[in-house]
């Protein structure tokens, strides 16, 4: 399944549009010599976001097969920049993760054993969409400010948050949907050891309704899929040139 989320920049306009995508992965089948590859069942978590402006493009990939764990994090080339490739793998759990990175004067190499389980941000919200509330302490792969990143899951009341209540409640009423009672939703931060928020999400039962990135005020609300297709048209228009 697939759902698109819209963030709001100061001015009001749309900043950035997300869409994710979960998918059930099978058991690999036999290959023309009859043998398997041994490929276990997993899930396979994907994100698009794209940004207003020059129209930065990221694409994350999470894919947990077994004990195994690889996240791929793509940052594409544009006009004024050349993009960035990043990879982490880790075969098991408390086993080294490896990294390797494109374009890097270190293009791979292996993090110390993590004291605590390593999840991707996907997979960690995948989890509280379950019901699982990992709330011990958690390393959490971060391409950008990372590799890994020791977080710490708490839950928070949705309406004693306005801001995140009115994301929730005008992503519904854009879907056509009527609002839940409050005490149906769940609110989740993912807090650094510094206490600060990397991430908070906002659920009703296993369906995300509003995200919060870090270092971001505004809240990313729900959106129709036919909305996010014009709003992906929009915000991937060049910035015009402006004359002197």
């Amino acid at each position: 399944m697939s759902e698109h989320l819209v963030l709001p920049g100061e001015d009001g306009q749309p900043l950035a549009l997300l869409e994710r995508k979960r998918t059930r992965l099978a058991c690999s089948e036999a290959g023309v010599d009859g043998e398997s590859d041994g490929a276990q069942a997993g899930m396979l978590w994907e994100e698009s976001l794209l940004w207003r402006g020059d129209a930065l493009r990221v694409l994350a990939t999470e894919e947990r097969r077994g004990e195994r764990l690889e996240v791929v994090w793509r940052e594409l080339p544009g006009e004024r920049r050349r993009g960035r490739s990043w990879i982490l793998e880790q075969d098991g759990p408390g086993r080294a993760p490896r990294v390797e990175t494109l374009g890097s004067r270190r293009p791979a190499r292996h993090l110390p054993r993590p004291e605590a389980p390593v999840v991707g941000a996907l997979e960690l919200e995948g989890l509280l969409r379950a019901g699982a509330e990992p709330l011990g302490a958690l390393a959490l792969v971060d391409p950008v400010g990372g590799p890994l990143r020791t977080v710490r899951v708490e839950r928070f009341t949705v309406d004693q948050d306005p801001f995140a209540l009115a994301a929730v409640r005008a992503g519904l009423e854009e879907l056509g949907r009527a609002a839940p009672e409050d005490a149906a939703l769940r609110g989740y931060a993912w807090l650094d050891q510094d206490g600060r928020a990397v991430r908070r999400i906002v659920l009703l039962g296993g369906e995300l309704l509003a995200l919060q990135l870090e270092g971001r005020s505004a809240w990313a609300r729900r959106t129709s899929a036919s909305r996010a297709r014009g709003l992906e048209r929009r915000l991937s228009r060049q910035p015009e040139v402006q004359s002197r």
